[in-house]
């Protein structure tokens, strides 16, 4: 509402303008507070690894836990399909194999 007095407007809110700031403030707050939290996932290693995108790990990931868990080098990384890498290795006494990595937990498949 506007109120006139002499040569001075003087704005006081009404129930209607008050009515807008809470509902402003409300919707402000509620996606502010209400978006979806991310859970924290482990792989077979204890990594942390976040659930939310569809590939969660990369194929640099991929070979890092497959290092981690069987030593050796890296030869190659390739992704077969929208659900696992396949790393080869060469082992310390110099045996190459393949291993498996699950692209969303990043578990080694046994």
């Amino acid at each position: 509402r506007l109120t006139t007095t002499s040569s001075t407007i003087i704005y006081k809110p009404g129930t209607n303008s008050m009515f807008r700031i809470l509902l402003i403030t409300f919707v402000f707050f509620f996606f502010a507070f209400a978006a979806p939290k991310a859970k924290a996932v482990y792989n077979s290693n204890g990594q942390s690894i976040n659930k939310v995108s569809k590939n969660v790990i990369t194929a640099k990931q991929a070979a890092k836990i497959v290092k981690h868990t069987y030593g050796g080098r890296v030869l190659k990384v390739s992704r077969i399909n929208q659900k696992f890498y396949k790393v080869k290795i060469v082992k310390v006494n110099g045996q190459v194999t393949s291993k498996l990595v699950n692209a969303k937990t990043g578990q080694i498949k046994k």
